[in-house]
C-alpha cells in the first residue's frame, strides 16, 4: 500500500483537473453572486441591450471551457452543456422569484448561444 500520492504525468493532469474545476466552481460561484445581487447593487452592475447579451454569450462560453478539459468526448461536453443551460435557465428562474420580474428568455437563449459557440471552438481547438 502507497503511502506517497503518484508522482508523474498522471498526478499533474489530476492536479491540473482539480485547478481547472476549482477556477470553473469559483466562476460559476461569482456569475450567481451577480445575478442574484440586491436590487441597490444590481442597478450599478446591470448593462443596457447589447452589452447584456454579449455578457450572457461570453461568461457561458468561459463557464463551458472552464468545465470541460482541452479535448472533451462527446458525453463530457454534452453532459456539461446541458449542465450549463439548466444552471442559467435556474438563476433567470431564481431572479424572476426574488425580484418578481418576468422570466427573460431572451437572457436564456443568449445563455445557449455561448453554450453553443464554446462547445464548437473546441472542435477548432483541436491539436491533433
Amino acid at each position: 500500500m502507497a503511502l506517497l500520492p503518484p508522482i508523474g504525468p498522471v498526478s499533474r493532469r489530476r492536479s491540473g483537473a482539480a485547478v481547472r474545476l476549482g477556477f470553473a466552481l469559483a466562476f460559476l460561484s461569482a456569475i450567481v453572486v451577480a445575478s442574484l445581487l440586491p436590487q441597490p447593487w444590481k442597478g450599478l452592475t446591470a448593462l443596457p441591450g447589447l452589452l447584456h447579451d454579449g455578457a450572457h454569450i461570453l461568461a457561458f462560453a468561459l463557464a463551458l471551457r472552464l468545465l470541460c478539459r482541452s479535448r472533451p468526448n462527446r458525453v463530457e461536453l454534452t453532459l456539461a452543456a446541458a449542465g450549463l443551460l439548466v444552471f442559467g435557465a435556474t438563476l433567470e428562474w431564481l431572479q424572476t422569484a426574488q425580484f418578481g420580474s418576468r422570466l427573460e428568455y431572451r437572457d436564456i437563449l443568449d445563455d445557449a448561444i455561448g453554450i453553443a459557440a464554446a462547445a464548437v471552438s473546441f472542435k477548432f481547438t483541436d491539436t491533433d
